[in-house]
């Protein structure tokens, strides 16, 4: 289950020895609390604790990863989790099965032949979708018990990632319960969460969402380390310098996980011969200083330097990086990039002018900023749109989502109003060739 508001604590009396706060005891029963200004303490003190505990009606309780302690004469705790129906081992506890909502969308399909179907999951487990009363449910069933976290991380984080994916809408983790056992009872599990804003029109309705691609998305997703979540985190409000920065490093983040066989410029240059040539390169130069007015530090400075370049020597460029991840978003969905004559190579201007700033580069782009802002609304959709490309969904759905979504239109048309008279709309040979 979810709650609006956090999960609070609050205890008649201290029952954890805490390093920070200091009880002097009074005649009669009563004490006073000092806390001390140690920071070690504090933080020490502020580990996630578990309390088990029984509701007036007798009903087990715990309380999950309570954060907090004595700031007053009670002490009060924040919690992320509340179990309700069981005593359960804290964070190591492990789980046989989950079940989910998620919040977001405006409708989940409810066709007949959708009420009830699973799917399995590569490497073992059941993905189910089933339609209810109080709404859609997913189930996920281990082959082992998994504890919390990775459930958190392997299996909820992908399916809402998904689901903001395939919708271009927010969408977020709704009630959730669990189950300690296959013949266990469903027990609830409270958290506090907020319900996902409601955007107008989605990008692709939820029937494409079915167990068989949920189940396909949570393996697909491993490798990712959380970067498809990445993709559809909102960065309203922050500078558009730090939105291209940030969406250029989750792409090539995504590259060298999505293309795993794709990490090398020379694919039959093995990483020992490699390692032999670079080593012959390091040595000679290193001789080159083998004059008076260089010192030893000037030598080791650098062979270090040297060590460093010379080791990515035969990795793929940040521009062949985002050479693939546009020609697979183009392969999917025609004209993504069109309103750029050149998208990597204007991307990896404008990151390499962010974060290698020099006075060349500032006075070749006048219209640097409207750059950076085409960018950072193409970026988004270039990204989501690889990740859909591996999400097992038919491929013409997604064309003719595209082709019927206002967003889409409309991203189209403001990066191409952004680009109107700049170079990189017009013509990008001027930008820096040494990408």
């Amino acid at each position: 289950m979810h709650t609006d508001q956090p999960i609070e604590l609050a205890l008649e009396q201290p029952i954890i020895e805490e390093r920070a706060v200091r009880r002097r005891w009074h005649p009669g029963g009563s004490y006073s609390v000092t806390v001390t200004g140690d920071a070690e303490s504090a933080v020490a003190d502020f580990e996630p604790q578990t309390f088990h505990g029984r509701t007036a009606n007798g009903l087990k309780v715990t309380v999950l990863e309570a954060q907090g302690g004595s700031r007053g004469l009670r002490p009060s705790y924040q919690a992320r989790y509340l179990l309700s129906g069981a005593h359960v081992n804290g964070e190591a506890q492990q789980y046989h099965s989950t079940r989910f909502q998620i919040s977001g969308p405006n409708w989940w399909c409810s066709q007949a032949e959708n009420t009830n179907e699973s799917a399995s999951v590569a490497g073992g487990g059941t993905f189910w979708s089933r339609q209810e009363n109080d709404g859609r449910w997913f189930e996920y069933a281990s082959l082992r018990p998994l504890t919390l976290d990775e459930i958190d991380i392997g299996i909820l984080t992908p399916c809402v990632a998904l689901t903001a994916l395939t919708t271009a809408q927010p969408a977020e983790l709704g009630h959730q319960k669990v189950q300690l056992s296959a013949a266990g009872e469903w027990l609830n599990l409270y958290a506090h969460r907020r319900p996902a804003e409601q955007r107008g029109a989605p990008l692709m309705h939820t029937v494409v969402l079915n167990s068989a691609t949920f189940a396909h998305w949570i393996t697909q997703a491993r490798p990712l380390d959380g970067l498809d979540t990445a993709v559809t985190d909102s960065l309203d409000h922050v500078a558009v310098q730090t939105q291209v920065l940030t969406m250029a490093s989750i792409a090539e983040g995504l590259h060298r996980r999505l293309y795993p066989n794709h990490q090398k410029r020379i694919p039959t240059l093995t990483n020992s011969r490699c390692k032999r040539i670079c080593d012959r390169a390091r040595t000679t130069i290193t001789e080159s200083l083998d004059t008076p007015g260089f010192s030893d530090e000037d030598r080791r400075a650098l062979n270090n330097a040297l060590s460093e370049t010379l080791s990515h020597l035969n990795d793929q460029s940040f521009a062949t990086r985002l050479v693939d991840l546009s020609t697979e978003a183009e392969a999917l969905v025609p004209g993504i990039v069109e309103p750029f004559a050149d998208w990597p190579k204007s991307a990896v201007y404008a990151r390499n002018a962010l974060a290698h700033q020099d006075e060349k580069r500032v006075q070749l782009a006048g219209d640097f900023f409207d750059l950076l802002v085409a960018l950072s609304i193409s970026l988004p959709w270039v990204l989501r749109t690889v990740l859909l490309s591996r999400a097992g969904i038919d491929r013409d759905v997604i064309r003719s989502a595209y082709a019927d979504s206002s967003q889409y239109r409309y991203h189209l048309a403001n990066v191409r109003r952004f680009l109107q008279g700049t170079s990189a709309r017009r013509d990008d040979s001027h930008l820096a060739d040494d990408l």
